[in-house]
């Protein structure tokens, strides 16, 4: 019964923020874009990787993880403004987000933001995006695309840095950049 309210629940949210009018934006890429990625507790141990690519590739302004844990915040990365986990116990017994981490999902505007996570809880991983303001939000194929405005199909690539790069090369052939500085 719980399981069937938790559907519910969320399904409204994302309902809900479907209806709301977004205006997809093409992010200037040589204005230091805001970026927000959505990764799995398992992808965090290539984060340092990752950042530096991003940082080389897209020269952002600021850099927002989010990353999906299954049990509690790991102890060997510290919780910040730019790292935020969310566990099973941000959420209360109807399996709706606690008001900080939604709150916190909510108070920034990002130029891009990217749906990284491997999860297979397609509820859970809209629901989640919901919730998160974007110009641009950018999914892979294996994500439900109901909330992305670009959907990669990564075929075979497990590597966030490659995927990123694929990323980095769409974008420039959408904005009508050769990639060359």
């Amino acid at each position: 019964m719980f399981k069937s309210l938790t559907l519910f629940l969320r399904k409204r949210v994302i309902k809900k923020a479907l209806q709301q009018n977004r205006l997809l934006q093409m992010p200037d890429l040589d204005k230091f874009p805001v970026m927000s990625l959505l990764l799995d507790d398992i992808q965090k141990k290539g984060i340092k990787e990752l950042d530096s690519c991003i940082k080389d590739l897209f020269n952002p302004k600021r850099i927002r993880y989010i990353v999906l844990c299954d049990n509690n915040i790991p102890q060997d990365v510290i919780q910040s403004d730019t790292m935020i986990f969310i566990t099973k116990q941000n959420f209360n017994f109807l399996g709706v987000l606690c008001q900080e981490k939604e709150e916190y999902l909510k108070m920034s505007s990002d130029d891009i933001f990217v749906n990284l996570s491997d999860n297979n809880d397609a509820i859970l991983l809209d629901y989640l995006v919901s919730f998160i303001k974007s110009s641009l939000k950018i999914g892979h194929s294996k994500n439900n695309s109901i909330f992305n405005d670009l959907t990669i199909d990564f075929a075979i690539e497990k590597s966030n840095v490659e995927r990123m790069k694929i990323i980095h090369k769409y974008l420039l052939m959408l904005s009508g950049k050769n990639g060359k500085k």
